[in-house]
């Protein structure tokens, strides 16, 4: 069924028809969620090439696979919520999903003031506050420093955001701060670190790096991305996004088919 065809299917159910279909689906994708941890515990196992499975999906499997990440966490949740609930402890992760009011600390032309959010609808920023990194609740008095950082302008970075790239530059000896990552990130419409590429210019310049393709694209699917990578002298995502944009099989996925004939 394409696309057209489902919608117009859709459409002609009733709303409660809708609502019913729609948990179905989601419980599906659920399910498959946790076969897909399986699956990439059986391949680490297995010492198979995991090095094209981005990072921040491996981090996710691993600990679904584990029990220490609810497979809905990932489905429901995205970008920084969802990597912060994912820290929380499980009886922590079900509240969340079950909507339970969170205090969080707010501040306006008013003053400060304790208010009692969905903690499915928090902000990035009001997501970092709200969590440690330790994966905790933090009081509204542990909140207060982290607020005031919040509502301080965005200071200037010397770097460049390289979004048809999916990365930036960053001038050597630079710091960049959770917060910095975080806004940049969001300059670059990621959904997690995985898609943060960052360049290091050794003399402090900030001329991208450029690889000449037209030696290494023969190499690409041919060995690991990993591997042509440390050829290159590049980073693995580097590979990995040109392999892809040419639409050349893996490495290991070719290596896995069966011989012709």
């Amino acid at each position: 069924m394409n696309d057209d065809h489902a919608l117009g299917a859709y459409v002609a159910l009733t709303p409660a028809a809708r609502l019913a279909a729609l948990r179905d689906a989601v419980s599906s994708a659920i399910t498959r969620l946790q076969e897909a941890a399986a699956i990439y515990a059986a391949m680490v196992a297995s010492g198979d090439d995991v090095s094209t499975v981005p990072r921040h999906l491996r981090q996710a499997l691993e600990r679904i696979h584990e029990r220490r990440m609810l497979p809905e966490v990932y489905a429901e949740l995205g970008g920084v919520l969802r990597q912060r609930v994912a820290l929380l402890p499980i009886v922590e992760q079900q509240r969340v999903l079950a909507g339970e009011p969170v205090e969080l600390l707010v501040a306006d032309d008013q003053g400060e003031r304790v208010e009692r959010r969905d903690p499915r609808l928090l902000s990035p920023s009001e997501a970092l506050q709200a969590i440690s990194d330790q994966g905790a609740w933090r009081s509204p008095e542990e909140q207060r420093p982290l607020l005031a950082t919040h509502r301080q302008k965005p200071r200037a970075l010397p770097v460049r955001v390289l979004p048809r790239a999916r990365g930036i530059v960053v001038e050597a000896g630079t710091f960049l701060s959770l917060e910095d990552l975080q806004r940049l990130l969001a300059q670059l419409g990621a959904q997690s670190h995985e898609s943060l590429l960052i360049e290091v210019e050794p003399d402090g310049r900030t001329n991208h790096q450029r690889i000449d393709w037209r030696r290494w694209d023969q190499h690409l699917g041919r060995i690991s991305d990993a591997d042509l990578a440390r050829r290159i002298g590049c980073t693995v995502p580097a590979v990995l996004y040109r392999r892809r944009n040419l639409g050349v099989a893996s490495f290991t996925s070719q290596r896995n088919q069966p011989p012709a004939g």
